[in-house]
């Protein structure tokens, strides 16, 4: 009996007999044998798949250039295996051969995960070697490149079902490396997530390896801050002050106290530009809407750039501009630390000032010799 291997998750892979015949067929024949392969015992309507591969309005061109496709993979089939016909067909339908022996990659990863053992779900995992199809695209085939981004996306979600699970299970066993890196693996297909991060960092906590989860706090900052321009969530935040305060720092991230005064954390990624302006707008953004709405529209709209929170604040959106101009920014926080000391004298703290970056450093220097500000 011949043998068939189809591997459709990652690079496309057609084995027949375990030797690869990929480079032997055209591109659409190889579409048409994958797109076969993900129902392998169904029998396809001849005009639904015709349609699909050349989109094209004449009927009769569109016919036989799936005749040609099919008739080229029968003809190597044939060589290989001894006059063997790989399908069953008539003018209307056409479908594997059951006696051929056909194994398709995604058939074992598409079951259902909720009773699966960790050992199961660790081998659906190792069958993930990449996305569906991961680089097949054929030029002229628009609905069959929907149809593969749609699969694309339904086998995703059921990998992220898979290590979600799998996650799980190995905390449930106290096996934390395991979880961190299934969390890696997640975080791999969206950077962005911040409970998985969240997740991470608690996990350090937990084993009391601190300085990794105070790392991985700083890559979230990071990464949020380079590609959203946003601050991480509240949590994330209270983990990082869980890790301060376990380690006995005085330092909290850009705090606004009760005594009118502004405390600069100390430990925050150096080398993103613009780090402590940032979180130091997140607490003015804490204050009574009272005070903020005295605060000169300009002004919001020049701290923009570097802090996005402040939209709420800015009447008109037409004005805003994500090109930062530092004279801009130091000037327009000036006005807005005046606003803040109207009634009282207003103090900068700083921590370990050594550790803030390059550019909120010099806005401290700018700011030290204005009026009512005392460093």
């Amino acid at each position: 009996m011949a043998k068939l291997n189809i591997y459709l998750l990652g690079r496309v892979e057609i084995l027949l007999n375990d030797e690869s015949i990929i480079d032997k067929l055209s591109h659409k024949s190889i579409g048409i044998l994958n797109y076969m392969a993900v129902e392998k015992n169904k029998k396809f309507n001849r005009n639904k798949i015709a349609d699909m591969f050349w989109d094209s309005n004449d009927f009769d061109t569109s016919r036989y250039n799936l005749r040609y496709n099919l008739w080229q993979f029968r003809k190597l089939f044939k060589k290989l295996n001894q006059g063997i016909d790989p399908f069953n067909s008539d003018k209307e339908t056409i479908c594997f051969d059951e006696k051929l022996d056909i194994y398709v990659d995604i058939e074992n990863f598409e079951n259902d995960i909720d009773d699966k053992t960790t050992k199961e779900l660790e081998n659906m995992k190792k069958l993930y070697k990449g996305e569906f199809l991961e680089g097949f695209y054929i030029k002229d085939s628009p609905k069959f490149n929907d149809w593969v981004f749609y699969e694309r996306e339904r086998l995703q979600r059921n990998y992220i079902k898979t290590l979600y699970k799998l996650k799980d299970n190995y905390k449930e066993n106290n096996e934390y490396q395991k979880a961190i890196s299934i969390l890696e693996d997640m975080l791999a297909i969206n950077p962005l997530k911040e409970e998985l991060y969240l997740e991470i960092i608690k996990i350090y906590i937990k084993i009391g390896d601190r300085k990794k989860a105070l790392k991985h706090y700083n890559r979230c900052v990071k990464r949020l801050r380079e590609e959203l321009n946003i601050s991480p969530a509240e949590e994330i935040k209270k983990a990082y002050k869980e890790i301060l305060s376990s380690e006995s720092h005085i330092q909290e991230t850009l705090k606004l106290n009760t005594e009118n005064s502004i405390s600069i954390a100390s430990y925050t990624p150096s080398n993103i530009e613009y780090y402590s302006l940032s979180e130091l707008i997140d607490k003015i953004m804490d204050i009574e809407e009272d005070i903020l709405k005295n605060i000169d529209q300009n002004d919001w709209i020049d701290i923009y750039p570097i802090n996005s929170i402040v939209e709420k604040h800015i009447e008109d959106k037409r004005r805003l501009d994500n090109n930062i101009v530092k004279i801009k920014v130091f000037k327009a926080l000036e006005n807005i630390f005046k606003i803040l000391s109207l009634n009282d004298q207003l103090n900068m703290i700083i921590d370990e000032i050594k550790y803030i970056d390059d550019t909120s450093l010099e806005f401290i220097k700018f700011i030290s010799y204005r009026e009512r500000v005392k460093v």
